[in-house]
């Protein structure tokens, strides 16, 4: 993604950090040099060459209180803006979010920035504190599977030179489009899905537009594309079929059941916050922590939902087990509250909820469908324990259920009774019917946060893309719909994907592409699909039972 040298200018010992970026760039080609110094200092700047950088990242200072990181970072920008900076240059501006709206002198500084008429291209875009994951959680928490959809948007870790990926571009209105409304736009995009645009003269994001709507000159066109950020525009729209929608209208999102098991009183209040945001009304949610402050909580609550506070250890098995933990009643645990952890700790944390829970759930005869956990972890191979566990877990239960219907087949085919199925096909099938107790819904927050703070360094004005999208109030958010039952698509029946998305616009979504179950079976389980966005025009897909459209729209 960057061609280029990165300069990391930070108040701390040299040999320390070139340390880290040793061992954080392992198996990378980036070119990164440190540069130990005060940012704020315009000496310090200047030894960095800070104002000649194409783009300038000003990174949360975390370990300082919220009032001092703020003052610090207007001093650096305060500096930067005396520095001049070459024409177009980026800054980006990590923040915290509302979590320290308060403190406004960084907004002030930004401002100030901004005011550069030609000079600086700002952007402030909050990935760092608690924030913005408790709202990605809270999504993947009432749409389990959205992790994936997420995952493959921001991260870049795992990825390799075959994997295609998607990202969020933007690009200016081709000449041959200026005036011309929405829907002939985004119909002039093969290659990529157009899923709004950026006015050019007061920055508005004009997200899931309106399709009548027309798009002025200048504008920035924002597309969800994979593998260029070089966008070809047809001549003329492409030709759309004469689709008929089916399916249902009206809300989508089911109210559910969700437990917060929650390991610090302290982060309660800012998680469940998100969480009652994004949650359908009709829901209920129970959060279990050790001496809660319930006033608080309570005050969180919404119309429509059914809160429950629940004063108690959340690794109790008695809590657990207790009718006041809902447990039995629950489609997703969330695990939160482990931020403050040494990040060992916290994982160790969660694969200990994660071994209890999957033997609770395995309990609970009447369940339907296996229990959502979702929780976040620091360490890629704390997930790979993750998978393996619930993986052994689960043959054992298959293991058992066929042992134990083998051996009833031959007890009856020894007593002379008459045998419909034998005892091998008796265990087959006992196997077959055992549905996983847990469904794993894993977030890397890190690699999250990273990925959308590297994009807007690409593009500042994709800091609106980003806050619309993961901020309740600003109303789009991403979705996974069922083919047949939001759009009438009959499964098993191929389709072009053009005629997919004409269905879409219909319901006012813009359908961004596809998640399809995962060909070894074990999509029940870890509840990772494979994840298909910016999807071309001229594709065909046969969508089967199970396989969701993912859309960007408002309910």
């Amino acid at each position: 993604m960057f061609n280029v040298p990165i300069v990391v200018l930070a108040d701390k010992d040299k040999d320390e950090m070139d340390d880290q970026v040793v061992e954080e760039l392992e198996g990378t080609n980036l070119r990164v040099m440190t540069r130990s110094g005060n940012p704020a200092k315009p000496s310090e700047q200047k030894r960095a060459s800070v104002a000649t950088a194409d783009t300038v990242v000003l990174m949360w200072p975390s370990d300082l209180s919220p009032a001092d990181a703020s003052a610090q970072q207007a001093a650096v920008l305060a500096a930067l803006k005396t520095a001049g900076g070459v024409a177009g240059q980026k800054i980006v501006v990590q923040s915290a979010g509302q979590e320290v709206g308060e403190y406004d002198a960084v907004q002030m500084a930004v401002d100030l920035a901004r005011s550069s008429t030609g000079s600086h291209d700002v952007a402030s875009l909050a990935t760092a504190g608690n924030e913005r994951i408790n709202q990605i959680i809270a999504q993947v928490a009432n749409q389990p599977g959205l992790e994936d959809v997420f995952a493959d948007l921001l991260e870049y870790e795992e990825r390799d030179v075959t994997e295609r990926g998607a990202e969020f571009y933007l690009s200016t209105v081709p000449e041959h489009l200026e005036g011309r409304p929405f829907r002939e736009v985004r119909r002039s995009f093969p290659d990529s899905v157009v899923v709004g645009w950026i006015s050019p003269d007061n920055d508005k994001l004009h997200l899931n537009s309106r399709d009548t709507t027309l798009v002025p000159g200048n504008a920035q066109l924002v597309f969800v594309a994979g593998g260029s950020t070089e966008q070809q525009a047809l001549p003329e729209p492409y030709e759309v079929n004469n689709v008929r929608l089916g399916g249902r209208r009206g809300k989508h999102l089911p109210p559910r059941n969700i437990t917060m098991l929650c390991f610090s009183a302290e982060a309660a209040a800012s998680a469940l916050k998100s969480l009652v945001e994004f949650t359908t009304r009709g829901s209920t949610i129970t959060i279990i922590c050790e001496s809660p402050d319930t006033e608080a909580l309570t005050a969180l609550k919404r119309r429509g939902l059914k809160l429950n506070v629940v004063n108690g250890n959340p690794s109790s098995r008695t809590i657990l087990e207790s009718k006041a933990s809902r447990l039995q009643q629950a489609n997703t645990v969330v695990l939160c509250g482990l931020e403050h952890r040494e990040q060992a700790a916290a994982d160790m944390q969660v694969v200990a909820s994660v071994l209890q829970l999957q033997k609770l759930a395995s309990e609970h005869k009447k369940r339907k469908q296996p229990l959502a956990v979702v929780a976040t972890l620091n360490s890629p191979a704390t997930e790979d324990v993750l998978w393996h566990t619930t993986l052994s877990f689960y043959a054992e239960q298959r293991a058992a259920a066929a042992a134990e219907a083998e051996a009833a087949a031959l007890r009856k085919q020894g007593s002379g009774r008459k045998v419909v199925q034998s005892p091998e096909e008796a265990a087959a099938a006992a196997a077959a019917g055992v549905q996983p107790a847990v469904s794993l819904h894993l977030l890397r927050p890190d690699e999250l946060m990273s990925g959308m703070l590297t994009q807007t360094a690409c593009a500042p004005r994709l800091a609106a893309v980003f806050s619309e999208l993961f901020a309740q109030e600003a109303g789009h958010e991403i979705y996974l719909r069922d083919p047949r039952k939001s759009y009438g698509l009959i499964v098993g029946k191929p389709i072009v994907w053009k005629d997919v998305a004409e269905l879409a616009r219909k319901r006012r979504e813009i359908a961004i592409g596809y998640t399809c179950k995962i060909p070894d079976g074990t999509t029940l389980l870890t509840g990772q699909h494979e994840v298909n966005l910016g999807v071309r025009a001229e594709t065909v897909v046969e969508l089967q039972a199970g396989d969701k459209i993912v859309v960007i729209a408002v309910e």
